[in-house]
């Protein structure tokens, strides 16, 4: 008979059968022994005699039945006992205690329980023994125990290295969460994939799970222009490479599928060690890694549709991932290709949501790649290359109805079918291409290098509006294409200061890149007669400009003793445009030139652990972001001529903040609770005239709180949820008399939450809700056109294994509840085709294996 081997870990749980589960446990009890035998064959097998042997490692046991069929075993911890469960067995015999086995196993207990179980108890004197278990024949097995040591527990505490959570967004270097002086989230492959059960739209998952970000927005766009971070701009990168362009149309997270990431370190609150425009913090979005096996095949399928209205709301997904590493170890790889199909999408009231920006998911494809391979030199050098794309296009015959804005009241937006086609032009949607090639060296002369180049191209198509008799007096629409090359050097150097370990990460970043947005100009004539949008014209709404930017950082990390820490880094940034001479699309000549400015930042930040769970942080940190010139370029004011004489406007955003903050990490709950205050002297508002947005430049601060909470209540049941309330004022007369500021930046209280359940081993359940509160202070005081009401929206997500694979299954505004998110209640105050619904309850179900 050919053996097979399964190991425990000491928070394993394993049931011995054909098809073993390990399911994290500490205790059980009557309804998980249930559970676990709902698909278990009911016949009483007769435990006959069970036999110790001591051995150099520890102790045999051999277990004996008198039935052919295998013995149903829960192996768990309790404390400093290794417990064994048989299940639908009895004793054969009365029961054993025997005490004084080993200098390590003090104690072992047999003796039946009601519902036909018999437990073996394993003492060990400090800390439950390991176990591996050998069938032996068809009526034994044998049970393998290890004890223990003393050295064991001080010397390789291996347990607790597997739960150390390494940052490298933070400081540019890994650093364990609880040393870092800020804020930070961490969102894990195992989230990513809970999350994509109800969506995949990554504006969606960040609203849900991080703090001090803004709410998900509506289907009805695909742009992020209120959502925000801390009521400021977040800097989106790949890998650590800059995503997030000078001229974006806030689409950025609608060009990368959650599928391709491994986990997202999100940095809340000002920074600039990685640059420019993280005013709001860093999202780091980090792809997946190539499997350390030599094969490794995901295939992945989904169906979904909208209950409130199933016609026309057909959604699927096929996808497929290939990874591994060869045998010598010098090469990994890894190709993930998908493709995602959505239909319309329907309201709670069963009403069709329009298109409120052009290029969203609302019947649209896409398609998504990822390729990544590394060569290892040797065991202290790589090479990694990497590869993404995406491309979404929309296909739609529904256009937000413009004829509401002629009802009284703010209506809700309604779609309009238009016999909608093109000619001389694509479809709106967005493309991103982003290759990068990096260099590791883990020990030159004693440091960490890291050499990086990479390119990013894309293309944003917005939809076409019609605006004749308006400010534009056309049929247009934006055709924004950038694209960027950059490259970045730094040093990780460890060091020893007075006495503590320390180290210095320095170096350099160098990014160039173009961007425009011409407007392409459609024939009314075709339009008005069949909806079919004929490219005839293309007009300059955004010029041709070039931003270059050099920073060179440097960022210091002392530990003063084992418990306090000491970081701090200062970046100096130089910073170029070029803009040629170019005339708007409403005619006025603008002279070309170029500029330069510079900024310089630092940061310094403290962590001191008041326990080993429990500790204190405190921060200043400043960020600087340089102001989106094309919001400029495009609708400059009328004093606006000539590019050299306009300094102001292209002063750097320079923000200083303030944040204090307490953490703990206990064995079954985690928690945090920070403050921030930051303030800036010249910063980025907007106000809108007639539809069109005005650049303001004014004093502002901005002021909030946030707190997460995590418990794990047992090993079937755990909760938490964050909170986040953000507000801000700013002095647009600066005369010292401040309003608020707008909601187009400064979001509503959130509050979000969720509670699992590990219903079977196979099995688990999680609802989630998210609450947004009330805001009308800035509507109160004039700065807003309409105040933002409240909502509150709840998700049910289900995993079930089944088979070799997981059937996921996701149900998105489970109580069906009518709203509008953030960004539609504000912007129905200055156009109501803006206010579109989110959508009503939709069902998804899909399918993943991996062999």
């Amino acid at each position: 008979m050919k053996k097979q081997i399964y190991f425990l870990s000491l928070t394993g749980l394993m049931i011995l059968g054909a098809n073993p589960m390990i399911v994290r446990a500490e205790t059980i009890d009557s309804d998980l022994r249930s559970n676990l035998l709902l698909t278990q064959e009911t016949k009483i097998i007769t435990i006959n005699n069970i036999f110790f042997e001591p051995t150099e490692t520890g102790l045999q046991i051999l277990v004996e039945n008198d039935s052919s069929e295998p013995l149903q075993p829960l192996i768990f911890p309790n404390e400093n006992n290794l417990v064994i469960e048989f299940l639908e067995t009895q004793l054969g015999f009365e029961g054993l205690q025997q005490e004084n086995i080993s200098e390590e196993i003090t104690a072992i207990t047999v003796e039946p329980l009601e519902g036909n179980v018999v437990r073996m108890t394993i003492k060990g004197k400090n800390q439950a023994p390991s176990a591996q278990i050998i069938p032996a024949d068809d009526n034994s097995f044998i049970l393998s125990v290890t004890p223990v040591s003393d050295s064991d527990i001080a010397t390789n505490p291996e347990e607790e290295e597997e739960t150390i959570e390494l940052v490298v967004t933070a400081n540019r270097s890994e650093e364990e969460v609880e040393n870092i002086p800020r804020s930070v989230t961490i969102i894990n492959r195992p989230q990513i994939e809970e999350q994509t059960n109800i969506t995949n739209d990554l504006r969606t998952i960040l609203g849900n799970l991080v703090p001090g970000f803004g709410p998900p927005p509506s289907e009805s766009t695909p742009r992020s222009i209120v959502q925000n971070l801390r009521g400021r701009s977040p800097l989106i990168l790949i890998d650590g490479v800059p995503l997030t362009s000078n001229y974006g149309l806030d689409r950025e997270l609608r060009t990368i599928d959650p599928d391709v990431i491994e986990r997202i370190e999100v940095v809340r609150g000002p920074t600039a060690i990685y640059g420019g425009q993280a005013t709001g913090g860093l999202i780091n979005i980090i792809t997946r890694f190539p499997s350390p096996e030599t094969l490794e095949t995901e295939l992945s399928a989904g169906l979904g549709l909208s209950l409130t209205h199933p016609g026309d709301s057909f959604y699927n997904r096929v996808g497929g991932l290939v990874s591994g590493t060869s045998k010598s170890g010098e090469v990994d790889y890894l190709l993930f290709v998908k493709r995602e199909d959505n239909g319309a999408f329907f309201d709670a009231e069963g009403d069709r949501i329009p298109e409120t920006s052009g290029g969203g998911v609302i019947d649209a494809t896409a398609y998504s790649i990822l390729a990544k391979s590394a060569f290892y030199f040797d065991e202290n050098q790589k090479l990694q290359l990497t590869f993404n794309f995406y491309d979404g296009r929309q296909d739609t015959n529904y256009i937000s109805d413009p004829a509401i804005r002629n009802i009284d009241g703010i209506q809700k937006a309604r779609a309009l079918r238009v016999n909608s086609d093109t000619k001389g032009t694509d479809l709106a949607g967005d493309q991103n291409i982003f290759v990068s090639a990096t260099y590791t060296h883990d020990d030159l002369m004693g440091s960490k290098a890291l050499a990086q180049v990479y390119y990013r191209d894309y293309t944003s198509i917005v939809g076409a509006g019609d605006f004749r008799g308006g400010f534009f007096d056309a049929i247009v629409r934006q055709r924004a294409t950038g694209d960027k090359w950059g490259t970045r050097l730094q040093i990780d150097t460890p060091l020893t200061f007075m006495g503590g370990e320390s180290n210095v990460v320095w170096g350099l970043d160098y990014v160039k890149e173009d961007n425009q947005a011409p407007f392409e100009v459609f024939d009314p004539v075709s339009f008005d007669n069949n909806g079919t949008l004929r490219k005839i014209d293309e007009r300059t709404f955004v010029p041709l400009h070039t931003l270059g930017q050099l920073g060179l950082f440097g960022q210091v990390r002392w530990d003063v003793n084992p418990n306090w820490l000491i970081s701090g880094g200062l970046r100096h940034e130089r910073i170029g445009l070029e803009v040629d001479d170019y005339t708007t699309f409403s005619g006025t000549a603008i002279k070309g030139g170029n500029l330069d400015f510079n900024a310089t930042v630092f940061n310094l930040g403290t962590v001191y652990k008041i326990t080993e769970q429990f500790n204190i942080f405190a921060s200043f940190a400043q960020g600087f972001s340089v102001p989106a010139f094309g919001g400029v370029l495009r609708t400059p004011p009328p004093d606006f001529t000539n590019i050299n004489q306009n300094l102001q406007l292209t002063e750097p955003i320079k923000v200083n903040n303030y944040e204090i903050g307490l953490r703990g990490q206990w064995n079954n709950i985690q928690a945090s609770i920070s403050g921030f205050y930051n303030t800036s002297d010249l910063g980025e508002d907007y106000a809108f005239n007639d539809g069109v947005s005005q650049l303001v430049r004014a004093p502002e601060r901005i002021y909030g709180i946030e707190a997460t909470l995590d418990t794990q209540l047992n090993d079937y049941w755990s909760l938490g949820g964050t909170f986040s309330w953000t507000e801000g004022e700013n002095d647009e007369d600066d005369n010292g008399s401040y309003l608020p500021i707008s909601t187009f930046r400064i979001q509503p209280i959130k509050l979000t939450g969720y509670i699992e359940h590990q219903t079977t081993p196979s099995w688990n359940n999680r609802l989630q809700f998210l609450y947004v509160a009330n805001r009308d202070r800035a509507f109160k005081d004039g700065v807003d056109a309409v105040p933002v009401t409240d909502y509150f929206t709840v998700d049910y997500i289900s995993n079930v294994k089944l088979g070799q694979g997981t059937l996921q299954i996701g149900i998105q505004n489970l109580f069906n509840n009518q709203y509008a998110p953030v960004q539609s209640q504000f912007l129905s105050g200055f156009n109501e085709i803006f206010n579109a619904a989110a959508s009503g309850i939709n069902l998804r179900v899909g399918y993943k294996i991996n062999f």
